[in-house]
C-alpha cells in the first residue's frame, strides 16, 4: 500500500490553496489539495509539510486527519490520507505544479478534481464545522 497525504490548508479568509497537476502527470490539467508520497520513515503529517513547502514552497500546519480514502489502481493501492491544515506563511510558487490558487470553498466544485478528492469536497460543503480547528 502507497501512504500519500494530501492538505486541504486554508488561510485566514478560509480560503483553500489548491494545485493544477501538470499536464504530463496522471489525472494532467486536473486540481487537487497538494501533497504525495511519504518517504521511508516519516510520518504523514511531515510528509504533507514536505510535500507543500517543495511543490508550492509554502509553510503549513496540518490540524487533524479529516478522511483516509482507500484507492486501488492497476499498478499500485494508494491510501491518501486528507489533512485539514492551516497556512503559516510564504507565497505560493508553482514549483511541482501547472498553476496554483487560492479558492473559497464554495468555489471548488467550479474545478475538475481527480475522483479521489471528490468526498472531500462534499465534506468540506455539507459540514462548515468540517474545516475549523479543533
Amino acid at each position: 500500500m502507497t501512504e500519500c497525504s494530501a492538505c486541504v490548508i486554508l488561510d485566514d479568509q478560509d480560503r483553500v490553496l489548491i494545485a493544477q497537476r501538470k499536464k504530463g502527470d496522471s489525472f494532467g490539467g486536473y486540481w487537487e489539495f497538494p501533497g504525495g508520497k511519504r518517504q521511508a520513515g516519516e510520518t504523514l503529517e511531515a510528509c504533507g509539510i514536505r510535500e507543500v513547502r517543495e511543490e508550492l514552497d509554502v509553510e503549513i500546519a496540518p490540524d487533524f486527519l479529516l478522511k483516509v480514502i482507500r484507492n486501488p489502481y492497476p499498478n499500485m493501492d494508494l491510501s491518501l490520507n486528507f489533512f485539514m491544515c492551516h497556512f503559516k506563511s510564504g507565497t505560493p510558487k508553482k514549483r511541482g505544479c501547472e498553476d496554483v490558487r487560492w479558492v473559497r470553498i464554495s468555489e471548488l466544485k467550479s474545478y475538475r478534481f481527480p475522483p479521489a478528492n471528490e468526498p472531500i469536497i462534499e465534506i468540506l460543503l455539507k459540514n462548515p464545522s468540517s474545516h475549523t480547528r479543533s
